[in-house]
C-alpha cells in the first residue's frame, strides 16, 4: 500500500461522566472513573419497567446506564434554528452539531464559505423517530417532524449548517457504525474525493425499549457494569453519547503546523457471513481482517503494542475477539512484550453506534499523551480466554505507551464487530512532533504582552468560555504553553462577534486577574464590530538593534522577504543590506538614517507578507512618514524592487520632508509621484483601498 497516513486534528466529544470535551474525557478515564449511573428519573420510570436480575417478559434487568448531561438543552440560536423546530429535532442531531463544532474548533480550522470536507456519522438508534410518528393520529405530524427524525440528517445537517460540499452520509452496521463511518471518510480523502473528513457517530436513550429487549436477548449486566475479559462479565452496560473527529492527510497538517493527535494508518472492514445465530460473531471474520490490515499497511505484527478492543463483557463476544487477536497479534508477541487489551466501555459503558468514535478518540488520546489507561473491572482472567499462549494482556494500571519514538514507531490496534456481524478494524500510531520553539519575551527594553481574546454568541457562553481560560491557564505551567493557548485562540478559534473582549497582561496571574474581573460583571453586547482590517506602516524612530531577528530565524516568509529585498538594493549599488540587518551590536548602523529607512521597511514589508500569509489581508494601509514607502508597496503602487529604491534615496539624502524628491532620483516619473504622494501638515500619509487602481490620498481619489 502506497498512500500517506490520515491525521486526526481535532475532536469532540459528550460522553458520560460529563465529559462534554477530550480534555474532560481523558482525565475521567486516565484517573479510573466509572461513569455509569442509574438511569435519570426524566427518562422513564425504572421502578416500573425493572423486573430483578433474572430475565422477565417484558422488562429490564437492569436500572443502570450512561448518560449524558443535559440531553434535552440545546444552543438553538448558535446553530440559526428556531426554538420551534429544534423541539422536533433528534437528540443525535443537536450533539453531533455541538461536537462537530468542537472538532472543527478544537483543530482550528478557518472556515471559507463553501469547503469540500466529507461528513460522515454512524448512527442507527430511532426511539426519538418512534416518539415523532403517531400512526393512529398523523395529524399530529409538523413541518419539523420528518427533518428532525430521518437518521440520513444527521450527517446531512452538519453539511448543511457549515457549507460543507462534500460526501454527508449516515452509515448503520449497528455496534461498528462509527467505525465503518471512520472508514469512509478515510477512503474517501485517500481517493480524493474529499480534501478533509469529520467522521463520528451518536446514539440516544429515550426509551425502555431498548433496555427490555436486551435483558429479554440476554446481553445486559445485571450490575450495570461491562466487565470486559473478566471471569464474572454478564453481559454490557447501555450508554448514549456523540463523538466527531476531524481528519486531514498528514503531509497537509504538518505545513498547516496543526496539531495532531495521531494517525491512521489503515483501515479494513469485512462480514461475518453464515454464523450460528445472526448475532454471534466469528473468530475466523475478525481474524481475517486483522490480518489483512496489517499486510496491506506493511506492519508486522510485533509491532502492535495496544489494541483497543471491541470489549462489551459478554460470555460470547469476548472470548472469539481475544482470541482472535492473540492469533494474529499476540502469538507474534512475548512475556516481555505482550499484546495489551483495552476497553473503554468499562469506563463509559456501551455506546452501541457510537461506541467506535469513542474508541477512537481513546486511541488518539493514548497516542497523544503516550499513556495506556487502566482497564477497569477486571479483577478475575476469563477461563475461556488463554491469555498466556497468545501473549495478552489486560491494562490494569496505567502504563507508558513502548516504544513511543520516531524512530521505533509503535502501532495501535482498534477493533469493532456490529451486531448483525459487520466488522471494522483500524490501525493507528502516534505522531512524534518536533517541539515548537520558545522564545524568551523577558529581554531589557521590551514590553511584551500576551494577548487572550475571548468571545461567544450568548452572555452565558461568555461565561463559560471565560471558566475554560480560566481552567486552562492554571493548567499550563510552562512559558510555551501559554504563547499556544493564546496564539491558537488568536489564530484559529471562530470569533462571534455578539460578546468579546481582548485580556491583555505582562504575566498569566494578569491574565487571570481580568478573567475574575470579567466573571463578576454582566458582559455588554457589542453591536456593531467592523471585519476590516487596516495596516499601519509607522515612521522613523521605534527601531531598534536586533529588530526582526527572531522573525527571521523562525519565519520562511519573512526571512525570504529579508533576502529579496537585499537583492534589490545591491542591484543598483546599494550597501549590503543582509549584513547590516545581522550585524553585531558594536558595529551596527541602525541609529543612522541612511541605514534606519531601508531597515525598517523591509522590517515592515516582512510583517505585511508574514500578516497576510496568515490570512490576514488588510482592506486599506495607511503609511506616515517613511511608513509611506512600505504602504505603497502593501498597497501594490510600487513592487518591491521599486520600493527599496525610494527609501535607499530617501534615507541617504535623510531629506524627510522630500519623498517626492526621493522618488524623482529613484527615477520615477513626477506625474507618478504626485499622485501616490501628498503633503498632510506636518506628515506624509496615504491610504490605499482595493489596490493601485483606487488610491485616497487627504481624501482625494
Amino acid at each position: 500500500m502506497n498512500r500517506e497516513p490520515i491525521a486526526i486534528v481535532g475532536m469532540g466529544c459528550r460522553f458520560p461522566g460529563s465529559a462534554n470535551n477530550i480534555n474532560t474525557f481523558w482525565d475521567n478515564i486516565i484517573n479510573g472513573k466509572d461513569a455509569i449511573t442509574k438511569i435519570p428519573d426524566d427518562r422513564w420510570d425504572i421502578d416500573y419497567y425493572f423486573g430483578g436480575e433474572k430475565i422477565h417478559p417484558g422488562k429490564s434487568r437492569s436500572k443502570w446506564g450512561g448518560f449524558v448531561d443535559g440531553i434535552k438543552e440545546f444552543d438553538a440560536r448558535f446553530f440559526g434554528i428556531s426554538s420551534k423546530e429544534a423541539c422536533f429535532m433528534d437528540p443525535q442531531q443537536r450533539m453531533l452539531l455541538e461536537t462537530a463544532w468542537h472538532a472543527l474548533e478544537d483543530a482550528g480550522i478557518q472556515l471559507v464559505s463553501r469547503n469540500a470536507i466529507g461528513v460522515y456519522v454512524g448512527a442507527g438508534n430511532y426511539e426519538f423517530a418512534m416518539g415523532q410518528y403517531n400512526p393512529t393520529d398523523p395529524m399530529k405530524t409538523n413541518p419539523y417532524t420528518a427533518t428532525g427524525s430521518v437518521l440520513s440528517l444527521l450527517s446531512n445537517r452538519i453539511s448543511h449548517f457549515f457549507n460543507f460540499t462534500g460526501p454527508s452520509m449516515t452509515v448503520d452496521t449497528a455496534c461498528s457504525a462509527s467505525l465503518h463511518a471512520l472508514h469512509l471518510a478515510c477512503q474517501a480523502i485517500w481517493n480524493n474525493e474529499c480534501k478533509m473528513a469529520l467522521a463520528g457517530g451518536a446514539n440516544c436513550l429515550i426509551y425502555p425499549s431498548g433496555f427490555v429487549s436486551f435483558s429479554n436477548f440476554g446481553g445486559l449486566s445485571a450490575d450495570g457494569r461491562c466487565k470486559a475479559f473478566d471471569a464474572s462479565a454478564d453481559g454490557f452496560v447501555k450508554s448514549e453519547g456523540a463523538g466527531m473527529i476531524l481528519l486531514k492527510p498528514l503531509k497537509k497538517a504538518i505545513e498547516d503546523q496543526d496539531r495532531i493527535y495521531a494517525c491512521v494508518n489503515n483501515t479494513r472492514v469485512n462480514q461475518d457471513g453464515r454464523t450460528p445465530v445472526i448475532a454471534a460473531p466469528s473468530i475466523e471474520s475478525q481474524e481475517s481482517l486483522i490480518y489483512q490490515t496489517l499486510k496491506e499497511a506493511g506492519i508486522t505484527p510485533d509491532r502492535v503494542q495496544y489494541v483497543e478492543t471491541h470489549g462489551t463483557g459478554t460470555s460470547i463476544g469476548d472470548p472469539i475477539e481475544a482470541h482472535a487477536i492473540g492469533r494474529t497479534i499476540g502469538r507474534h508477541k512475548n512475556e516481555e512484550d505482550p499484546c495489551l487489551l483495552g476497553s473503554v466501555k468499562t469506563n463509559i459503558g456501551h455506546l452501541e453506534t457510537a461506541s467506535g468514535v469513542a474508541g477512537i478518540i481513546k486511541n488518539a488520546l493514548i497516542c497523544h499523551h503516550g499513556v495506556v489507561p487502566k482497564n477497569l473491572h477486571f479483577n478475575t482472567p476469563n477461563p475461556n480466554i488463554e491469555f498466556e499462549r497468545y501473549h495478552l494482556k489486560v491494562v490494569t494500571q496505567a502504563l507508558t505507551l513502548p516504544r513511543h519514538t520516531e524512530k521505533d514507531q509503535c502501532y495501535l490496534g482498534l477493533n469493532s464487530f456490529g451486531f448483525g456481524g459487520a466488522n471494522a478494524f483500524i490501525l493507528m500510531s502516534p505522531y512524534t512532533q518536533k517541539p515548537s520553539p520558545v522564545f524568551e519575551y523577558d529581554r531589557p527594553g521590551t514590553n511584551f504582552k500576551y494577548m487572550l481574546p475571548v468571545s461567544a454568541r450568548s452572555d452565558s457562553a461568555y461565561k463559560e468560555e471565560l471558566n475554560h481560560y480560566d481552567n486552562l491557564l492554571n493548567d499550563s505551567k510552562k512559558p510555551n504553553e501559554i504563547q499556544h493557548i493564546c496564539a491558537f485562540s488568536a489564530r484559529r478559534r471562530a470569533f462571534h462577534k455578539q460578546f468579546c473582549s481582548i485580556l491583555t497582561g505582562r504575566k498569566v496571574s494578569h491574565l487571570k486577574t481580568q478573567i475574575q474581573e470579567q466573571l463578576k460583571t454582566r458582559p455588554k453586547l457589542n453591536k456593531t464590530i467592523s471585519d476590516e482590517v487596516v495596516f499601519v506602516f509607522s515612521g522613523q524612530g521605534p527601531q531598534w538593534y536586533a529588530m526582526g531577528r527572531q522573525l527571521y530565524d523562525t519565519e520562511k516568509i519573512f526571512r525570504d522577504t529579508i533576502h529579496e529585498a537585499h537583492e534589490a538594493l545591491q542591484s543598483f549599488g546599494g550597501w549590503h543590506l543582509l549584513d547590516e540587518f545581522l550585524a553585531a551590536n558594536e558595529i551596527s548602523k541602525i541609529s543612522q538614517t541612511a541605514y534606519a529607512q531601508p531597515l525598517i521597511t523591509v522590517l515592515q514589508m516582512g510583517l505585511d507578507r508574514l500578516w497576510r500569509s496568515r490570512g490576514v489581508t488588510p482592506s486599506a494601509v495607511v503609511g506616515h512618514s517613511i511608513g509611506e514607502v512600505a504602504a505603497c508597496i502593501s498597497a501594490g503602487c510600487l513592487d518591491l524592487q521599486e520600493g527599496m529604491k525610494v527609501i535607499y534615496h530617501r534615507g541617504r539624502t535623510m531629506d524627510r520632508a522630500s519623498s517626492k524628491g526621493a522618488m524623482l532620483s529613484a527615477g520615477i516619473s513626477e506625474k507618478t509621484a504626485l499622485s501616490i504622494l501628498a503633503p498632510y501638515g506636518d506628515t506624509i500619509s496615504l491610504a490605499a483601498v482595493n489596490g493601485p487602481e483606487s488610491v485616497t490620498f487627504a481624501g482625494q481619489k
